[in-house]
């Protein structure tokens, strides 16, 4: 049995009958060099920097609910100061493929966060989160007052929560997901 690289070369020599007249040289074209255009030197352009145009005057935008045409005025509720917290929240859900369910409870925090609404039309909020004093306007609004640009530069909604002991809470929604509770501090009104 002949050898496995003695086969491939007699393969190979039995394929290809060549001989030395049947080689050509391969010849090569000639390369012409390629000749650019004159590039002309331009003048030199003034580049002046983008300026955005002025913004128009900011208008109050929608609140974070759908305001009524003609919302009451406001309760005297809303008038004081209140200490703000963050409730806390327990929720579940049911996974049926493992016949589970899960639950969750997340406490509340205090925060050092206070607002003092007053009845001319005028608020300060002490925020914490924003860590300065925020001083604004409120209007009526459908569910309560609307405090304009006050927390993170929103609109936020303040309106009252049910209360068996007759105190008034509050609550202070952002219209995405922040809340707030409020309940009047000692003194401040």
């Amino acid at each position: 049995m002949p050898k496995p690289a003695s086969l491939l070369i007699l393969c190979l020599g039995a394929g290809l009958p060549a001989t030395a007249q049947d080689i050509q040289p391969f010849r090569a074209q000639e390369v012409k060099p390629y000749s650019g255009q004159e590039v002309k030197p331009s003048r030199p352009q003034e580049v002046k920097p983008y300026r955005a145009p002025e913004p128009a005057a900011v208008q109050p935008g929608p609140s974070p609910r759908r305001e009524s045409p003609a919302p009451a005025p406001a309760s005297s509720a809303f008038f004081g100061t209140f200490g703000l917290a963050v409730p806390g929240v327990a929720y579940s859900w049911d996974n049926h493929a493992t016949q589970t369910r899960t639950s969750v409870v997340a406490a509340g925090t205090l925060t050092k966060s206070s607002l003092r609404v007053n009845p001319d039309g005028t608020y300060e909020w002490n925020s914490a989160w924003d860590g300065r004093l925020i001083r604004g306007r409120w209007v009526s609004h459908r569910d309560g007052i609307l405090l304009q640009n006050g927390q993170e530069r929103k609109d936020w909604v303040m309106g009252r929560l049910p209360n068996p002991s007759g105190a008034a809470v509050v609550y202070l929604y952002d219209g995405n997901y922040m809340t707030y509770h409020g309940t009047p501090k000692p003194g401040g009104r």
